[in-house]
């Protein structure tokens, strides 16, 4: 289901913002729901194959899309997953928002959650066992654990102790942040005003 990695008889391109060939999918494509294609490529039940671009856009990996597969909010089944920013260390994270294609202002002095309202904050709230409800604003993640979760899997994370080690990186990386920069969450999971 990648492109020139799967089956691509029958297959339609999809249509891209430049030259109809490059970056994000056009409304119409597929850019924002399985529902959204030309209504042939629909009846036919056969879609285009997924790029980078779509991975990276959101168009696989934010829920938006997925491609003949059964999707709800606590269920989510792909056929592929784009992993990125496995940081090492505080230092890494920190370098890439400040650095990297889509820099961020005020790292140097931003609290992890401020830096990035999404991606970040769900990783403290995850680091801290904190609920969505914590900051329904940001991005939800699944509450119920990695076995309570019914979707598909990293193959990466159904290894119990590689799971459990790469969980206490991002909450010794969290940890060693707020000694610097100071806590977004207060212990109860409320929000802290800016310091």
């Amino acid at each position: 289901c990648i492109e020139g990695i799967g089956d691509s008889e029958d297959r339609p391109k999809p249509k891209r913002e430049f030259m109809d060939r490059h970056g994000e999918r056009k409304s119409g494509w597929g850019k924002d729901s399985r529902t959204d294609y030309p209504p042939e490529v629909i009846a036919r039940d056969r879609y285009p194959l997924a790029n980078g671009a779509d991975f990276r856009t959101g168009v696989m990996n934010h829920g938006r899309w997925a491609n003949s597969v059964k999707f709800s909010e606590e269920k989510l089944y792909v056929v592929a997953y784009h992993f990125h920013n496995f940081f090492p260390n505080r230092e890494t994270l920190r370098h890439k928002y400040l650095t990297y294609g889509h820099p961020y202002s005020g790292v140097p002095r931003k609290r992890l959650s401020d830096i990035h309202k999404d991606d970040l904050d769900m990783m403290v709230r995850c680091a801290h066992n904190l609920p969505n409800s914590a900051n329904p604003d940001s991005k939800r993640r699944h509450e119920g654990g990695f076995d309570g979760y019914e979707g598909s899997k990293p193959i990466f994370f159904i290894n119990k102790a590689y799971r459990k080690a790469r969980h206490e990186v991002v909450k010794r990386i969290v940890e060693e942040d707020e000694k610097i920069f100071g806590k977004y969450y207060t212990e109860n999971g409320t929000i802290m005003s800016n310091v």
